[in-house]
């Protein structure tokens, strides 16, 4: 499973709740490739917006 995919998008909810836990893992782990994923995913938008 992807950093995306553990977003709050990803998982039809309009909360920022869901993207605090794996926000915290990342930081924790201080995980670089999750990092560019997400860096990625901002500058193109999200994979609902594509379609």
């Amino acid at each position: 499973m992807t950093v995306l995919d553990k977003l709050f998008n990803a998982l039809d909810r309009r909360d920022e709740a869901p993207n605090i836990a794996p926000a915290e893992d990342i930081v924790a782990r201080n995980d670089t490739t999750a990092i560019a994923e997400l860096a990625v995913a901002v500058k193109s938008g999200t994979a609902r917006q594509a379609q």
